[in-house]
């Protein structure tokens, strides 16, 4: 792979998790659709490991959606990996409506906060590995 495209498949997955992460600050301060923030939480996440991915690997990302299999391949170390897991697991819950509604028992404003922080605070960490 030519290292300028390397440097813009960085860009597009280091941007599209900003956008994302944005999107998410955006929908939990203006309305109570908290399935939605979770669901552009677990994806700000994997766009972010993905970046790291191409910078570290020189090649494209892994096509999966699996954070805990990012990371592993990434062998970054995670300290919280039940809050990773259950991160993780929106991808899935969000999507299918069968688990969609379930979600939405779960998704209370409290619960979704927490996980905003943990993000904001996670994707800072693994998006410092680009530097």
């Amino acid at each position: 792979m030519v290292i300028c495209d390397v440097n813009k498949l960085i860009k597009y997955w280091s941007q599209g998790s900003d956008l994302d992460f944005k999107a998410a600050q955006e929908i939990i301060h203006k309305t109570q659709q908290y399935v939605n923030v979770l669901f552009m939480l677990h994806l700000s996440l994997e766009k972010a490991l993905k970046a790291v991915y191409v910078y570290k690997f020189q090649d494209h990302a892994p096509y999966t959606h699996n954070l805990i299999q990012l990371a592993t391949k990434l062998e970054l170390d995670i300290e919280d990996r039940i809050t990773f897991s259950e991160i993780n697991e929106f991808n899935l819950r969000c999507r299918y409506p069968d688990d969609k509604y379930e979600i939405y028992k779960k998704a209370t404003k409290t619960s979704t906060m927490k996980y905003f922080l943990y993000t904001q605070d996670l994707r800072k960490w693994i998006l410092q590995k680009l530097k």
